[in-house]
């Protein structure tokens, strides 16, 4: 209670202040101490206006940059079912989120969403691992999702909205549909997340040079007359001009570092939307022609394993051979699902073939071979082209 007390007589003081300030103060510069918070607050909220969309319009934009590197045939191949957990597809596309997610640290959700034959939103996959209190198995209901989301879906539209509000707190959140090459159909829908504390955080951070700028202006205004009075008396000379000129001065010079330092900021991001836009259009064509490229010679792969009882290295050789001579890939491999509970009866029959010191690796901080760490599921390389690649 105390300190609330406190509290009340602090502000009670305040504001009795700024009314005796205001009762000293002429009409005139009343007027033009109003009218100077009044127009600086409401540019404030216009450029915080013009921010959100032009963040909105970014948020779009790094939601398609980043779904053009989502393989649409990885995610035909997911059940949406907890049975994705041991899914290669699956683990690669995990790979794949946690990559986007250290390429871009701002967005906490990134994942795939799709829907079921009831219309019920679900999720594929997430981002995060496991060990995180807001991680997600594969197949859990959205049941957050509204209509306008819903539709977007459907429609296979990309879509921003925010803030919204989940069971995991409140967001801005886009999302793009992840086109098939082969059929030109959406597969499911890519989706970001972004807080909303950090939204409005990067609001607040654009407008602060303009309240900044208008601060000091009403405390130019203010102190007007005790400025002129102050400059007057150390500076004789300067008696013979009459007029609040140094308040002026001051005030334009202000007004011209500010818009001066505005025009930058405006000019340096239309320039980075320009370069974004041509960087997105010449990213797509790449990553749709790397997309394409191969798929017909992994199925061939594919099916080449699963007609053969056992496929030799010569045999694996030769017929990669074939197919690196006609395709940008420069690395075919080969590997097994192997869980952990038969990874010991793996590493024993490898290396009966590969020698006494096989066991399955994985790279470390510095890129060299150390024995993979304990998970559920590995999945070890046997057979690659380059053999060296097969070696380590």
């Amino acid at each position: 209670m105390k300190f609330f007390s406190a509290l009340r007589r602090g502000f009670a003081g305040i504001i009795g202040c700024c009314l005796s300030f205001w009762r000293c103060i002429s009409p005139a510069r009343a007027l033009v101490l109003a009218a100077t918070v009044v127009g600086g607050l409401v540019y404030a909220g216009l450029m915080m206006r013009y921010k959100d969309a032009a963040m909105r319009q970014e948020l779009v934009m790094q939601t398609q940059f980043l779904a053009a590197a989502i393989p649409g045939n990885l995610v035909q191949a997911l059940s949406g079912t907890s049975e994705d957990l041991e899914r290669p597809e699956y683990q690669r596309l995990k790979s794949i989120l946690h990559t986007l997610r250290q390429q871009a640290p701002q967005y906490y959700f990134l994942y795939l969403a799709g829907e079921r034959p009831d219309g019920t939103i679900f999720f594929y996959i997430k981002n995060l691992s496991p060990d995180s209190p807001d991680y997600l198995p594969p197949g859990i209901a959205y049941e957050e999702a509204d209509q306008e989301y819903a539709d977007a879906f459907r429609r296979g539209d990309t879509l921003i909205n925010g803030p919204i509000k989940d069971r995991w707190g409140t967001w801005f959140a886009a999302q793009t549909p992840i086109i098939d090459v082969e059929t030109n159909k959406p597969v499911c829908t890519f989706g970001v997340d972004i807080a909303a504390a950090d939204w409005y955080g990067e609001l607040i951070h654009y407008a602060m040079p303009c309240l900044v700028a208008n601060l000091l202006l009403v405390i130019i205004i203010a102190l007007s007359p005790h400025v002129c009075e102050r400059v007057r008396s150390q500076h004789a000379p300067l008696c013979k001009y009459p007029g609040p000129w140094p308040t002026i001065l001051a005030y334009g010079l202000i007004v011209t570092a500010f818009i001066s330092w505005h025009s930058f900021q405006s000019e340096q991001y239309q320039r980075l939307l320009g370069f974004t836009h041509l960087a997105i259009c010449e990213s797509d064509l790449v990553m749709h022609k790397l997309q394409s490229t191969g798929s017909q010679e992994l199925k061939g792969l594919a099916n080449f394993f699963a007609a053969s009882d056992d496929v030799t290295e010569e045999e694996f050789n030769l017929f990669v051979y074939q197919l690196k001579q006609k395709c940008l890939f420069r690395i075919w491999g080969w590997g097994e699902i192997i869980t952990d509970a038969d990874r010991a009866r793996f590493e024993r029959t490898q290396r009966l073939r590969r020698g006494q010191d096989f066991c399955i690796v994985e790279p470390d901080g510095q890129g060299l071979p150390i024995p993979a760490r304990v998970r559920e599921v590995y999945y070890p390389l046997q057979l690659a082209v380059p053999s060296e690649l097969g070696g380590q």
